[in-house]
């Protein structure tokens, strides 16, 4: 796969693994674009979203995931 866009991190409480886990499989694959798309803080369906005290920190740990694989793979964060 080229693009994979719709990525999420253990943050959304339905996925699994670090960030750099999965970036390095991403690679591995081929993959050329990767982003990742937790879901947004908001006052509904909190059993799938992540924390509005998690945001400023999910946003860190990508920006700095793109500064570290970006000779690598192409990182968005959404």
């Amino acid at each position: 796969m080229i693009v994979d866009l719709h990525n999420h991190t253990p943050l959304c409480n339905h996925a699994q693994g670090k960030i750099e886990e999965y970036i390095e499989a991403a690679i591995k694959e081929g993959t050329k674009v990767f982003g990742f798309a937790d879901h947004a803080p908001m006052d509904f369906d909190p059993v799938y979203r992540m924390k509005f005290e998690e945001m400023q920190g999910y946003e860190e740990d990508v920006l700095q995931a793109k500064e570290q694989y970006k000779s690598e793979i192409t990182l968005l964060l959404g």
